[in-house]
């Protein structure tokens, strides 16, 4: 859950700083910044089909996957670091069970 909170706070800080400047260009960066790296992975004909979309559908199609997948990555992360916990904690308990 941290990875994909993280990407979204940093989403939602772009996005907040782009409407609160009358910089068009500026707040294009800034509304670019947390898609670009997922646009920059699409093919072209899929980058030409985006062409024209609204910036919230933008975000909706590049960044719930992103979300998703960062989600996921987390939990698997987390599962992880959980199982390792665990075997120190029987090691701990029993020492016999470490290895050679």
């Amino acid at each position: 859950m941290c990875f994909a909170g993280l990407y979204v706070i940093a989403s939602a800080t772009c996005a907040g700083m782009a409407f609160s400047t009358n910089d068009f260009k500026g707040r294009f960066v800034l509304l670019q910044a947390p898609i670009v790296l997922q646009s920059a992975l699409l093919p072209e004909p899929v980058l030409r089909m985006l062409e024209g979309v609204s910036w919230p559908l933008a975000y909706l199609l590049l960044g719930l996957p992103v979300v998703a997948g960062l989600y996921v990555f987390g939990a698997l992360v987390g599962s992880a670091a959980s199982e390792a916990e665990r075997e120190n904690a029987e090691m701990m308990m029993d020492p016999s069970k470490a290895g050679p």
